[in-house]
């Protein structure tokens, strides 16, 4: 009787250990977010999506999963209900919408939500990615895939100074890099080690072209963003009407 009796407390108390092993386990999804080459996976519920447009971090998932309020770096899987991509979306500063729909910023010191990786292979019906979305986020590294979505406008400053991105594929259904007068751009200025800038339908060995429905190129969009020593030849659409200022 007493062994039975030690045997059911013990499966108990190793279920029990299970369960919480289990439980501790599954926001690190995908990595521990320690550092920008093993980034913590957001799951879909905790990303702020409002009216299709997305927000931020949810501050609530990232309180719980960042109790030191240290430095915790992410991965983004941007899904298909998204069409829009809110102004300083992948960034951690404060903007009254991040704070209306509890999207978390270094005002709440919580710590750094540090993007690190953005995945839109999923994000089939985004249309516009605002100004700033993703300004400075040198941690973001690799290849930036829009070939999937249906992007027509990629607003000013949206990935200026990715300095960690080395390719861009654009879509087919792009219009306008920048603001819709070419006054103003900088879309991908300063991105320095980039090897190409290519669209969906570009051959893999091709390093600069641009959509055939293209018709804005604001200033400086493509200003300093090549590595150095690209040799590249511009063909610029003949769907382009406005071309800024050192573009």
């Amino acid at each position: 009787m007493k062994n039975r009796l030690f045997t059911i407390i013990l499966m108990l108390f190793l279920s029990v250990g299970i369960l919480s092993a289990a439980a501790l386990a599954a926001p690190s999804a995908g990595g521990k977010g320690l550092s920008p080459d093993d980034p913590m996976v957001v799951p879909a519920d905790a990303m702020v999506i409002n009216n299709n447009t997305y927000y931020g971090v949810s501050k609530t998932w990232f309180a719980s999963v960042n109790p030191d309020k240290g430095t915790l770096y992410v991965a983004l899987q941007i899904p298909d209900t998204v069409t829009t991509i809110a102004n300083d979306a992948f960034r951690d500063n404060y903007t009254s919408d991040k704070a209306k729909y509890g999207a978390v910023t270094t005002n709440n010191g919580l710590g750094q939500c540090t993007v690190a990786a953005i995945d839109f292979s999923q994000a089939t019906a985004l249309t516009t990615i605002r100004y700033q979305a993703a300004m400075y986020c040198s941690d973001i590294s690799g290849v930036l895939d829009l070939s999937n979505t249906k992007v027509e406008t990629i607003e000013k400053n949206a990935f200026n100074r990715c300095t960690g991105l080395t390719g861009v594929i654009l879509p087919g259904t792009l219009e306008v890099l920048g603001a819709a007068n070419g006054k103003s751009g900088s879309v991908f200025k300063d991105c320095t080690g980039l090897e190409f800038l290519r669209t969906a339908s570009s051959g893999s060995d091709v390093i600069f072209e641009l959509p055939a429905n293209l018709k804005v190129i604001g200033k400086d969009t493509f200003k300093d963003n090549f590595r150095e020593g690209t040799e590249l030849k511009v063909h610029i659409p003949e769907s382009v009407e406005i071309i800024g200022s050192q573009a």
